[in-house]
């Protein structure tokens, strides 16, 4: 009898899109060079023929060792290309979403997509999220800072219970996922207009319909640059005409969503949801207003990085919390192996 840990399942890669084909060009390399089971889906929206053109010439020279499927979708949405392309392209059971400018790491992909092919009560599985930044910006190089980006697990019997912990220590949502949920959640979305109330709807969906699993593996690394695509802040969002329509379209379909998975009172539902959507607000509203640090001490910090190197060394091995950059280059760490490939593979890529 074969033994179900040790299978390998497809996942599908979600990669949407907009006239960014230096990125989309980085990241296929990227992949060329992995052990990846499933196809690369490229969603993109783009409406500039110098962007399209350059992507499929991507596309073909990497088409030796990686099978990558083209969606043009002009001017989609970021959730509607990706809902387009899994409708139109998509046959494998998994899926996962991976920005142009982001990395993830195809092994902890199948670790996931095992775990969720082993437990039906949970809906999306993922690892741990990294943070990277380069020296001067740049799309390759050496990466000159690292940091962890908050992932959890979310694993309440209770869908009411595990939405409200979402809303109140929010993340936004990196996971793999069953294809049919995914696409289900995607269709959703259509009547939100506003750009974040759809990124907060399509992390609630599935945390309404199972539990998250966090697995201990490096399961994404996202780069910070000046050109990250950044949806509108919850401040921002509140100066748009839109904002009251879109938060009473997220309200009914998460309220729906619940109803359909557990039996509720309408009070219970009500004092969960709002409570929920409360603590995000509050969260979310006391980080924007909060003072950034003092300019002083950041170039304070910089002059030691630079005139002090082994003094922010020591610093960063014993004392820093999270994951800087001196743990994930350090042998003994556990997620050294995939992140010193993708270390490599920024320094090299020119090379290539």
């Amino acid at each position: 009898m074969s033994n179900k840990t040790e299978e390998i399942i497809d996942v599908a890669i979600v990669i949407p899109t907009m006239n960014r084909s230096h990125f989309v060009t980085r990241l296929l390399h990227y992949y060329s060079n992995c052990l990846i089971n499933g196809s690369i889906y490229i969603a993109d929206s783009s409406d500039d023929e110098f962007h399209i053109k350059e992507i499929k010439k991507s596309i073909l020279d990497v088409s030796q060792k990686i099978k990558v499927v083209y969606g043009n979708y002009p001017n989609a949405n970021i959730e509607e290309a990706k809902r387009l392309i899994l409708e139109d392209q998509v046959i494998e059971k998994y899926a996962a979403y991976c920005g142009d400018d982001d990395f993830l790491i195809p092994s902890t992909l199948s670790n996931c997509a095992i775990f969720l092919d082993n437990n039906k009560d949970y809906s999306n599985c993922h690892g741990v999220g990294v943070c990277i930044a380069t020296n001067n910006d740049v799309l390759y190089g050496d990466i000159k800072e690292a940091s962890e980006y908050k992932l959890l697990g979310i694993e309440s019997d209770d869908p009411h219970q595990r939405i409200y912990d979402y809303l109140s220590d929010y993340w936004p949502i990196w996971s793999v996922r069953r294809v049919d949920e995914f696409k289900k959640t995607l269709g959703l979305l259509r009547t939100i207009p506003v750009e974040t109330f759809r990124e907060i709807t399509m992390g609630c969906v599935p945390i309404i319909h199972g539990k998250t699993k966090l697995l201990n593996e490096l399961y994404v690394v996202r780069q910070i640059h000046k050109n990250r695509f950044q949806s509108p802040g919850l401040i921002q969002a509140l100066m748009l005409e839109s904002w009251y329509k879109s938060h009473k379209e997220m309200y009914r379909i998460l309220s729906n969503e619940i109803e359909t998975t557990a039996s509720t009172s309408k009070s219970k539902l009500d004092n969960f949801l709002k409570q929920g959507v409360i603590n995000y607000y509050t969260s979310n509203m006391r980080s924007a207003l909060s003072v950034r640090e003092d300019n002083n001490i950041r170039k304070i910090r910089a002059f030691i990085r630079i005139f002090f190197p082994y003094i922010a060394h020591l610093f960063n091995k014993y004392f820093a919390k999270g994951l800087p950059l001196s743990r994930l280059r350090n042998k003994k760490s556990i997620y050294y192996n995939e992140f010193n490939k993708i270390d490599k593979f920024l320094k090299n890529f020119t090379k290539e």
